[in-house]
């Protein structure tokens, strides 16, 4: 089986950036700071090749979606497999906001 081919938007990359920038405004550690953003390169990587591990996003909301996420530390990776062959990466949100806002 080939490896899915993942698209990352320009919000995705935002919502990363506002994330990092939030945790060095509560003063943490450069080096968890380093943890956390490879948790999140390492997810991207999974979507490559394992795409349907997130969970589904309809047990969580009143609606059916295809939309998928994986939970990293207080934050939600959304993303939804478009195709047999894509995958696209939709934001990275705090699961202690209105994510869902954000979502639909």
């Amino acid at each position: 089986m080939n490896d899915f081919t993942v698209n990352v938007p320009k919000i995705f990359r935002n919502d990363v950036d506002a994330a990092v920038e939030r945790k060095r405004e509560f003063n943490a550690y450069e080096s968890n700071i380093a943890k956390f953003k490879k948790e999140i390169s390492d997810r991207i990587a999974l979507l490559k090749t394992s795409p349907r591990m997130g969970s589904n996003l309809s047990a969580r909301v009143d609606r059916e979606t295809n939309i998928k996420c994986f939970v990293i530390g207080d934050y939600l990776l959304f993303y939804e497999i478009v195709t047999d062959e894509i995958v696209e990466v939709l934001r990275f949100l705090s699961a202690k906001s209105d994510w869902h806002k954000k979502l639909f």
